[in-house]
């Protein structure tokens, strides 16, 4: 025996029947959600993409057509030869090298028929002094430097060796004296009978000199010193010759 209910406007329903109306309704309307998932989802992405898009070609067209290239600041030219001769003519007598050397001296005065325990004086000198190797850039001329571009050639007097100097304070005087050579204290107490010494104990440090290497060392310094000195007035390829 089947119930019934009384609707609105006299109409009448089943229970089962308003029960599958509902789930019906329900469908759809998840499904209407569904759909309009889909469809925000799909609008989403091509409002990012158009975004993108739109991006790129604000940046294509504001890109400049001819970019500014950077600025690169040539390298000043090299100085010319009359800066380079002012410049090594300042020099005057450069001292390129230097070293030490010691000297020993002895005189002694006798009577070639006496012996020297009778009657001799003898003064002897024990000194170290130094003496330097000299490039002399007073007379260098226009000639002497050629110069091309960045490349550049300067010929110098050879290296010569200075006098020789004593350091009196490393140096002393020893003397001896026969049995009777009275003449010998007078030499003794006598500071200039010294002179002599000092005058040859210079003379042989001056050659000691000449025979060491230090004109060689000279020459060697010369050149470094001038390949720095040149590099910063702009020459790149430098030769230093000696006559």
């Amino acid at each position: 025996m089947q119930s019934s209910l009384t609707v609105p406007h006299g109409g009448t329903a089943t229970e089962p029947d308003a029960g599958r109306s509902g789930d019906r309704r329900g469908g759809i309307i998840a499904y209407c959600a569904k759909m309009a998932g889909h469809l925000l989802g799909a609008m989403t992405s091509k409002l990012v993409i158009a975004a993108v898009l739109a991006l790129a070609a604000f940046l294509w067209i504001s890109k400049p057509a001819n970019p500014p290239r950077p600025v690169i600041n040539p390298k000043p030219a090299a100085a010319s030869v009359d800066v380079v001769m002012t410049q090594l003519t300042k020099l005057d007598d450069f001292h390129a090298a230097s070293a030490t050397f010691s000297a020993s001296v002895k005189v002694t005065h006798k009577l070639s028929f006496l012996p020297c325990w009778f009657w001799c004086s003898s003064i002897e000198l024990h000194g170290v002094g130094s003496d330097d190797a000299i490039v002399s850039f007073a007379s260098l001329s226009a000639k002497d430097i050629a110069s091309a571009d960045r490349t550049i050639s300067v010929r110098l007097p050879a290296p010569y060796v200075g006098p020789a100097s004593l350091d009196l304070a490393k140096c002393y005087v020893t003397s001896n004296q026969g049995f009777v050579n009275w003449a010998g204290r007078l030499f003794h107490n006598n500071p200039d009978a010294a002179k002599p010494l000092y005058l040859t104990a210079e003379s042989e440090i001056h050659v000691a000199a000449e025979r060491s290497p230090l004109v060689a060392e000279a020459e060697q310094n010369t050149r470094a010193f001038l390949t720095s000195l040149l590099r910063r007035l702009g020459y790149l390829q430098i030769a230093v010759n000696f006559a």
